[in-house]
């Protein structure tokens, strides 16, 4: 199993997502984005490559799969490569159902551990480890672990699967809420879901936000929150349902509320502070002597 997937194993609580049948289509021959010998010096395809549709993902991943049909997965195309030595790579190229799904699995899965890089649109390199997005593409190249791996390699072949993706696509416009001059976050999450959710912050069991759209910015020691709604009113009712749910939640004290804004404590000792505003819901969670008010208050100027 891919070894970024252990940030998901304790998503089991959560419920499968089925992929539906939009999903299930596949318009095009993905393996055409794998590098052939010739183009990789050094490096051969070991067999023939594998391509998993639908279903099929549980195959690949496992219980990896279900935050990629929350955020809207097609197809993945998997190749392994070995050199003269024994040393193997793993390509993954995951074409998801549009940029803003790429990006956001990039988001997800990316860590806090390495280098940025200039592939793709977006991309990091660690020690045996690439992973970059690009249009609707996620890529994910792994090095045996065992290996001490010249970063180069990962690189080689990491460059070659961006030259063949054409289109380059663009961050979903919700991101561009969370950057704030001089003060952006060192990290920005793009969600679409209650798994993604929870692997930032777990906030509930249940589904108590109704999110299909949102973005995290993880600042030093607090993170702030902006879930997006078709219009005020359905805001309105997901922020009173979050609101009420938590309130009967027993790992949260010292529970405060008025009409748009509720706060309280979790069982960490970590303020959490949600408000409703226009068809948003705001808010943040960090430590109580943070200072994230004076963030939230300037992200709420970025909706006017």
């Amino acid at each position: 199993m891919n070894t970024m997937f252990h940030l998901l194993s304790f998503l089991g609580i959560a419920a499968v997502i089925n992929p539906s049948a939009e999903q299930a289509v596949v318009r095009d021959d993905i393996s055409v984005y794998l590098p052939a010998a010739e183009e990789i010096e050094g490096w051969n395809p070991v067999n023939t490559p594998r391509v998993f549709e639908g279903e099929e993902l549980y195959d690949l991943i496992d219980g990896g799969a279900s935050i990629f049909y929350e955020y809207g997965f097609k197809q993945v195309v998997t190749q392994t490569y070995e050199n003269a030595d024994g040393q193997s790579i793993d390509l993954e190229v995951y074409e998801m159902r549009d940029p803003a799904a790429a990006y956001g699995m990039y988001t997800i899965s990316a860590g806090v551990v390495g280098d940025n890089i200039d592939i793709g649109n977006e991309g990091v390199l660690a020690d045996y480890y690439v992973y970059f997005w690009k249009g609707e593409f996620f890529v994910t190249l792994i090095a045996s672990a065992a290996d001490e791996r010249p970063s180069t390699d990962l690189m080689a072949i990491a460059s070659c699967v961006d030259r063949k993706i054409l289109n380059k696509g663009s961050r979903p416009s919700l991101s561009n809420l969370m950057m704030i001059e001089g003060e952006s976050p060192a990290r920005v999450y793009y969600i679409r879901g209650t798994l993604a959710l929870a692997n930032i912050y777990y906030f509930a069991f249940d589904d108590i936000f109704g999110l299909t759209e949102g973005v995290v910015g993880a600042f030093e020691d607090f993170k702030c929150y902006i879930f997006k709604y078709d219009d005020v009113d359905e805001s309105r009712r997901w922020f009173e349902s979050a609101r009420d749910a938590m309130k009967e939640d027993t790992r949260y004290t010292d529970f405060q509320a008025d009409d748009n804004e509720c706060s309280m404590i979790d069982e960490s000792g970590a303020v959490v502070h949600l408000k409703n505003h226009l068809s948003y819901i705001i808010g943040y969670t960090g430590d109580v002597n943070s200072e994230p008010a004076t963030i939230l208050y300037k992200i709420e100027n970025n909706f006017r």
